[in-house]
């Protein structure tokens, strides 16, 4: 069993929004929006991508919720990126089907999917001095996302983005942004 790192979040007020299908099956509408501090399932596939394809089915038979995924391939296999509601039942049930998985600690972040807005709180963090080792994102309807962010110092990241979640949330505008594009 693994430790249970510290976990915070602070509630945006207008979240969820009036007649939002929160429902979106990846068990986004069991996390509250915030600034999430936990664990990372990274599962060593030898083989294919549907080799990830069969670990996620399994998952998914299990009963166990994925807030956030991503992959990636090396020679001869692929690495499976996992955040879960409940990384040991997880864990369990990939070395039950005969796969290798490890864990690490990660920052998460559960907000609306706006355009830029991982890129926002990358910069946040880039602004004081937190380096970024690597990042993904995961969406399965608007208006809910989880961006993930595993970095030089965790825990000063999950402080800084939880002092600063709501104001960035407030500040950051999509069309503020688009607009810049067209420049």
């Amino acid at each position: 069993m693994l430790p249970t790192p510290p976990v915070s979040y602070r509630w945006l007020s207008e979240w969820p929004s009036e007649g939002a299908n929160m429902n979106d099956g990846l068990g986004f509408s069991a996390m509250p929006p915030g600034v999430h501090m936990g664990w990372e399932l990274t599962v060593h596939i030898e083989g294919s991508l549907q080799s990830a394809d069969h670990v996620l089915r399994r998952l998914s038979a299990e009963g166990i919720k994925v807030l956030a995924h991503s992959c990636s391939s090396y020679f001869g296999g692929v690495n499976l990126l996992l955040v879960t509601e409940n990384v040991d039942t997880a864990c369990a049930a990939v070395r039950d089907a005969g796969y290798k998985c490890a864990t690490k600690a990660i920052i998460w972040v559960v907000a609306p999917c706006r355009v830029g807005l991982a890129a926002a709180l990358g910069e946040r963090l880039r602004d004081e001095g937190i380096g970024i080792l690597y990042t993904y994102g995961s969406w399965d309807s608007w208006p809910r996302a989880v961006f993930v962010f595993k970095t030089s110092d965790d825990v000063l990241a999950f402080h800084v983005l939880t002092d600063t979640y709501e104001d960035l949330l407030r500040t950051h505008r999509t069309a503020t942004w688009l607009a810049s594009l067209a420049k």
